[in-house]
């Protein structure tokens, strides 16, 4: 009896010495990258648009790219939606600063208010990027003057597209 329990075990060791060593011969090696990470501002300045929840997605391997994106010489590309009124969402292409983004968005409006949703890509370093978040803008003209001048104001000069690209050029 001992002997079978002896030899049992002899062979369990073997079989698992050797399954150890024909999978650990069939692993990827391990490849270290450089993580990319960015910075959302605290505190944005504006007075009447508020932002919420911020994600960034980093997207290392071109493999796992969504399909709607696809990468022309080193820059990202998309199908942009026809620009038709005022459609509620839809994708542009753009280049901000040196890079091109497909910018996607997507409102609602709600109590006086509208929430866009706002997804930015770009190539950075080798890697897909998103930016996504939700603006809250308020309808401007449910305001008495002056507040009414300055939220219109500041819808007209606040710069969306710098925001998004300095947080990609400040990756730290």
């Amino acid at each position: 009896m001992k002997n079978k329990i002896l030899l049992i075990l002899v062979i369990v060791i073997i079989a698992s010495g050797a399954y150890y060593f024909t999978q650990k011969d069939k692993e990827e090696p391990e490849v270290f990258q450089e993580q990319i990470n960015f910075q959302i501002p605290e505190n944005i300045a504006t007075g009447y648009t508020s932002f919420q929840d911020w994600r960034i997605k980093v997207i290392y391997d071109e493999t796992e790219y969504p399909s709607n994106f696809t990468i022309v010489d080193g820059q990202i590309d998309c199908e942009e939606t026809p620009p038709e009124g005022s459609l509620p969402s839809g994708i542009n292409k753009k280049v901000i600063g040196d890079r091109v983004y497909c910018i996607e968005r997507v409102s609602e409006g709600a109590a006086g208010s509208v929430y866009t949703t706002y997804n930015y890509s770009t190539i950075y370093d080798n890697s897909l990027v998103s930016i996504s978040f939700v603006t809250r803008c308020p309808n401007c003209y449910n305001f008495d003057d002056p507040a009414q001048t300055d939220c219109i104001k500041e819808r007209e000069t606040f710069d969306l597209d710098a925001l998004i690209n300095g947080i990609i050029e400040k990756n730290n």
